[in-house]
Order: structure tokens, then sequence, then C-alpha cells
């Protein structure tokens, strides 16, 4: 904003001025009666500029269009949670959690015992670690819950024909369904994408 011309208001008579700033469409009865004030608002009314009333040297009014001006609202603010690998006792849980169901699965094949359910006891000890490691919800629980139930099902035996696993397709969906609604999941799985684009730019394959 430029400013062509600048006459100063003696302090007596300011006091019929509106508060400032602010932009004159015609001086007050008082002031028009003022010389130099009264060619300013003829200069201004001839030209089409704008007669404005300032108390400080820059103080300007805001446009009447100042929302139109001014930059739209940034979008909302997504508190997206970002991963942190446990800690603390967290940590040593979720590991006591993971060597327990290695150990459960390992050690009846090393005195060469197959379990019937290889899946029951070191999936489960497996799945609860990782759920307590990355502070997962209720949404994370239960789905890997119904991802647990599909491993231990009947039909999911060594020599089953594929077509007989399809009534376990509604199970498998409902458990990651409810893994992706569990936001420490996704936030897991951002992570783990990170690291792989990552690894995958260092070695110059991307």
């Amino acid at each position: 904003m430029t400013v062509r011309q600048r006459v100063e208001v003696p302090a007596d008579q300011a006091i019929h001025l509106p508060g400032a700033p602010t932009d004159l469409a015609e001086l007050p009865p008082p002031l028009a009666d003022l010389p130099e004030l009264a060619t300013l608002a003829s200069q201004a009314n001839q030209t089409g500029l704008t007669l404005a009333w300032q108390a400080q040297r820059y103080d300007f009014a805001p446009p009447p269009n100042l929302l139109e001006l001014t930059l739209p609202l940034p979008a909302p603010y997504r508190n997206e949670l970002v991963f942190e690998q446990p800690t603390g006792l967290r940590r040593w849980i979720a590991i006591v959690l993971a060597v327990s169901g290695v150990i459960v699965l390992i050690v009846p094949l090393l005195f060469g015992h197959i379990p019937e359910h290889p899946a029951s006891w070191p999936l489960a000890l497996l799945t609860l670690a990782l759920m307590i490691g990355i502070k997962a919800g209720l949404f994370g629980y239960l789905g890997a819950f119904c991802i647990w139930l599909v491993a231990n099902l009947p039909s999911l035996r060594q020599g089953t024909f594929p077509i007989s696993l399809w009534p376990d397709i509604p199970l498998v969906a409902l458990g990651l369904l409810l893994l992706c609604r569990d936001r420490r999941v996704r936030a897991m799985w951002q992570f783990v994408r990170r690291q792989f684009n990552r690894r995958h730019d260092v070695s110059g394959a991307n």
C-alpha cells in the first residue's frame, strides 16, 4: 500500500475522527473546514484514491475483502502415530514371550516329536510378543486372534487341498481388517516399509 500525501491532524481536532485505522468516505464537518485537510480530501476524490485516517505512520485499515486475500486454512493435522521400538519392561516381556514361543516350537522337534498343532502355543506366544512390543490396541489383539484361529483350524493341515480352505477366507479377511484398524499396527508397517525402501535405495537397485 502506497501513501501519496500526508497531513497531520491537530490533537484537539483528532477527537472528531473515528477510531484508527479506518478509511474515510469524507471528512467530518469540523475537519472539513481546515484548508490542508479539505485540499487533501478534494485531491483524493478527484484521483479516485482512498482517504485514510492513521494513528501511526504505518497503521493501515484492513481491506474489506481480507478473507479473500488470505490463504486458505491448512488441512487439519492428522495425529498419526509413529512407531517406537519397545523399551524397558515392555521390551523384556516381548523378548521373553518371543523366546518362549521359539522354545516351545523347537524343543519337541529336537526330540523327534511333531506337535499335532505346531501353530498353537508357539504362534500364540510370538503373536502376543509382537502385540505387546508395538503396544497394540484392542483391534490389533482381536485381529491377531483371528489370524491365530485360522492357523489352528482343522482344515489347515499338510496335504489339504486349497479349495477346502475357502471357509477360512472370511475369518482371514476379518483378522486383516481388524489389524488395519489398529493405529499401532499401521505405524509398525509404515516403519517396516520405510526401512525396506531405505535399504533398497542404498543398495542402488532403485
